[in-house]
């Protein structure tokens, strides 16, 4: 939760650690963080822009993912099913998938499931009602040398509130999204390091 805890405003973290999500009823949803080769064999990290189509996170970078079905077996169906239907995986050729720390996002009542995994191929086929674009982050990158940024909300009640970011290839990857990828970056440079 720490490194999680990194990539957010210190009151917004204050909120998702002091409520208790089960008292909120909140609805679950679970996302696919895929690390997979690219042409020349080196590591990526697949993200995704969510397709502008006034949903709560249109245009946002994001895992694909989304909201468990009642036809999901586990958090984990719900994350292959996601990833399959915004980026075409064959869910069978996935290795090594790791549960990650669930995040409770208060604003939108989400209890987010994180699952990370390797993934044989690069060839994702989006599908445009969903995604926008599909964006592949060298892991080198994400891992040794990422570049950090803010994202500047404002609140219903106009309080302004700056969030830690990253900046990949000119996007910014704020909220729930870079929590997790700073999950991810802890487990991973600790690996490596």
């Amino acid at each position: 939760m720490y490194a999680q805890g990194k990539m957010t405003h210190p009151l917004r973290y204050q909120q998702m650690i002091s409520e208790l999500p089960a008292q909120f009823n909140p609805k679950q949803a679970a996302v696919l963080a895929l690390f997979f080769p690219d042409e020349n064999n080196s590591t990526q990290l697949l993200l995704i822009k969510r397709a502008d189509d006034g949903q709560t996170h249109a245009g946002q970078i994001a895992f694909p993912g989304g909201r468990c079905d009642l036809c999901d077996t586990d958090h984990l169906d719900t994350a292959l099913r996601e990833a399959r239907e915004e980026v075409g995986i064959y869910p069978g050729l996935i290795r090594e998938i790791t549960p990650l720390t669930p995040l409770y996002i208060p604003p939108s009542n989400h209890l987010v499931h994180p699952f990370m995994g390797i993934y044989p191929s690069s060839d994702f086929i989006k599908d445009t009602r969903e995604v926008a674009a599909l964006i592949h982050w060298s892991a080198d990158n994400f891992i040794f040398s990422p570049k950090y940024t803010e994202h500047e909300v404002v609140l219903d009640s106009g309080k302004k509130l700056s969030f830690p970011a990253f900046d990949v290839d000119g996007e910014t990857v704020w909220g729930a999204t870079a929590m997790i990828l700073s999950e991810i970056r802890a487990l991973v440079a600790g690996v490596v390091s």
